[in-house]
């Protein structure tokens, strides 16, 4: 690969790459340096705390009961919502009686917000849309 073409790749690529920086490293950095920290908001001072606030969350029962929680409403919300995805599948596949009628009820909320979507940028940047209208109003 020729050096411009490197340059080129690398220009196409900075924007994503500047995206990411600001976005997720630098974001990511800052609250990694902060749970080693005791931060107070209003004041904007911190103290280096090293591991304390790890020890204080591992100690807390609360911790714990979330944790034991989230445990029980993944185990009992996952396994229900794959069966019942599974049921709708099979129902959704077979030759049924009025399987015509229940494919289009399933899939009509789908298409309804794809619709109404359309239709509210149709009214927000068509000909005679109130954009067009405001620009008009304002001399553009």
């Amino acid at each position: 690969m020729r050096r411009e073409e490197q340059r080129h790749g690398w220009l196409l690529a900075s924007p994503w790459a500047l995206v990411l920086a600001a976005f997720w490293v630098y974001p990511f950095g800052y609250a990694l340096i902060l749970a080693f920290a005791d931060f107070d908001i209003f004041s904007g001072n911190w103290t280096w705390i090293g591991f304390q606030n790890f020890r204080d969350v591992f100690c807390s029962g609360a911790f714990w009961s979330a944790i034991w929680h989230t445990f029980v409403f993944t185990a009992g919300t996952v396994p229900a919502t794959t069966f019942f995805a599974i049921l709708l599948a099979l129902a959704l596949n077979r030759r049924l009686v009025g399987r015509a009628l229940f494919r289009a009820g399933f899939f009509a909320p789908t298409l309804t917000a794809t619709v109404v979507i359309a239709l509210v940028f149709i009214h927000l940047y068509g000909q005679g849309g109130y954009l067009f209208r405001l620009a008009d109003f304002i001399g553009l």
